[in-house]
């Protein structure tokens, strides 16, 4: 939305936290100049809000001013009830209240998981840890004008990293998130990878969901990796082993020009040989009995071609798995 319109747009105002305060006759309001706060969304775009009775009133309201931080301050209005034509008011908003609560669980099982850590860093100096609860959950109160970064980590599995802020915020919220922590047993599917067919070159659609490994192994500096990519039972044996090890091997590269160093990485083509193993989330979504190999004779004996097709399609795929856990990084890229 545009800050601008065909109306007046007056007595512009910006507070420390980057929110924009101005008042227009041209936006939809309450009557005359109405006061108007814009946020920007994480594509840059403007959003524009009323901020509605009793701080706006049927008659011109404007000019308004912050106490600092404080959600306190002054305005001015030709309401009702003033001394003059304008009036001076002052205001207090009820303080905003920032809350991140989410639940840990296993990426496999969707089990949640007890007893996790979840360290929360913040730009105002925040450096704590959370432990979850028996039902997996966690809750923390944030602070306003801060910036996060939450890691969520527990023995035997891959730390998990995400961050949030509340420095452009104009209103309460709530943040949500359901961390699913991968076992460093199992492999761990990186999903959406795409290539054209008989083909190894990464799609640039590919390229943003492998950046998710990159944030996964930035979470790991101690981690070796190997890449697998596998093949459905189409074609023959050696052709799709040549393919898959391509197709890996253009992961892996991709994730060195990135800057992972490459003795934590290892291209692995297992063509048709590992063929899937339903996990319980895939069983919910597709319907496959859990703990069923997705082997060509399985295959070759479903009722009909859209489950041959989607039991193929589970079986192309990439994933990775962790070698060690012991990898010592350079000194230049723990920096």
């Amino acid at each position: 939305m545009n800050i601008n319109t065909s109306g007046e747009e007056l007595y512009p105002y910006i507070r420390d936290n980057g929110i924009l305060y101005f008042a227009s006759n041209g936006h939809p309001g309450m009557g005359g100049l109405d006061i108007f706060k814009a946020t920007k969304n994480e594509d840059g775009e403007w959003v524009v809000e009323n901020m509605r009775f009793p701080i706006n009133s049927s008659a011109d309201d404007f000019a308004i001013i912050f106490k600092k931080n404080a959600e306190e301050g002054l305005f001015s209005s030709t309401r009702k009830g003033g001394r003059g034509k304008d009036d001076i008011y002052s205001f207090y908003l009820p303080p905003m209240e920032f809350v991140l609560q989410g639940i840990v669980r296993d990426a496999t099982t969707d089990k949640p998981l007890k007893g996790a850590k979840v360290r929360i860093v913040g730009s105002d100096g925040t450096d704590l840890d959370i432990t979850t609860l028996d039902d997996g959950s966690f809750k923390y109160k944030l602070n306003p004008h801060t910036d996060y970064i939450y890691l969520a980590k527990k023995e035997g599995y891959l730390n998990q990293k995400g961050k949030i802020t509340t420095a452009e915020l104009a209103d309460s919220k709530t943040f949500t998130d359901v961390i699913r922590l991968a076992n460093i047993s199992n492999p761990v599917e990186v999903e959406n990878i795409y290539y054209d067919f008989g083909k190894w070159e990464l799609r640039p659609e590919s390229k943003k969901e492998i950046n998710k490994l990159i944030d996964i192994l930035h979470a790991n500096p101690n981690i070796t990796i190997e890449l697998a990519s596998h093949t459905d039972m189409v074609g023959d044996s050696l052709s799709n082993i040549i393919l898959s090890q391509r197709r890996a091997q253009s992961v892996i590269d991709y994730l060195i020009e990135k800057g992972i160093p490459k003795d934590r990485l290892t291209a692995k083509g297992y063509g048709k040989n590992v063929p899937k193993t339903i996990t319980p989330h895939i069983a919910q979504v597709t319907g496959l009995p859990e703990g069923t190999v997705l082997t060509e004779q399985y295959i070759n004996g479903l009722a009909s071609q859209e489950q041959k097709d989607i039991a193929n399609q589970l079986n192309r795929r990439t994933e990775f798995k962790v070698t060690s856990t012991n990898y010592i990084p350079d000194i230049d890229e723990g920096e």
